[in-house]
């Protein structure tokens, strides 16, 4: 989810299927609860450590190693091209048509 508001801040997410938050408020509101369980957790909020754990080494991961090797931003930049898988073929031998192949 972490991962999921950094590259999609402004998106909307529903918080208990009843109320509409952003995904960056969204996520920012599960790592309060998951820090809160873990300091006031009556049994030691191991889980919740772990899940806070995992969140901050997604976080390292994306902006270190995978924005870096794809040369990705989270801020819109120009587009590139995409290269076309479709190929205009000319002549069809059994029928005189211009087809997508």
């Amino acid at each position: 989810l972490l991962a999921y508001a950094i590259l999609f801040p402004e998106r909307e997410m529903l918080f208990m299927m009843v109320f509409p938050l952003k995904a960056k408020q969204f996520v920012g509101l599960l790592i309060g609860v998951e820090f809160l369980t873990a300091v006031f957790s009556g049994q030691g909020g191991l889980g919740a450590i772990a899940h806070l754990s995992g969140m901050g080494a997604g976080y390292l991961w994306l902006k270190v190693g995978a924005l870096k090797k794809l040369k990705l931003t989270t801020r819109s930049g120009p587009k590139k091209p995409r290269a076309s898988h479709l190929k205009l073929v000319t002549r069809n031998e059994k029928e005189d048509k211009k087809t997508w192949h």
